[in-house]
């Protein structure tokens, strides 16, 4: 199982090198950026999103339930992938793992088998960009991905 990690932020320290004692408006890195990147950013990360709904909609109900489950358990931005989801006419607010143990089990394996037919896919369509948009470096195109 492969774990999550979430960079540690430092605790905020006032002029003298002690803790701040008082309210904490903004954590370091949160929302610090280029206001112009962090836009890139987000929406480059609807685009994949909605891209990755797509592709989605054609897997058995089986294993989209996995994967909407796996999306909602991992995405930060959850209205994002509901509204992906909301463009083709999906509504996932009622989708929940089971609450039995053996149908989380049977879940987990279409999850699996889902997560493969992504990959596949987004080697097919990579080759593809690939043959449609020669002058691309590979460092881009594993961007696209």
């Amino acid at each position: 199982m492969v774990r999550r990690y979430k960079p540690d932020l430092p605790l905020p320290v006032d002029e003298d090198g002690e803790l701040y004692q008082g309210d904490v408006l903004m954590a370091s890195g949160e929302g610090m950026q280029d206001p112009l990147h962090e836009l890139e950013q987000k929406e480059m990360a609807a685009e994949y999103i909605t891209q990755a709904v797509d592709v989605l909609r054609s897997f058995p109900p089986c294993q989209r339930r996995a994967m909407i489950c796996s999306l909602k358990d991992q995405v930060d931005d959850v209205s994002t992938l509901t509204k992906a989801f909301k463009k083709f006419e999906i509504d996932i607010g009622t989708v929940r793992w089971p609450s039995k143990k053996k149908e989380v089990i049977k879940v987990k394996a279409s999850l699996s088998i889902a997560h493969k037919k992504l990959r596949s896919l987004s080697l097919t369509r990579s080759m593809l960009k690939a043959s449609f948009l020669p002058s691309i470096s590979c460092e881009k195109l594993v961007c696209l991905r």
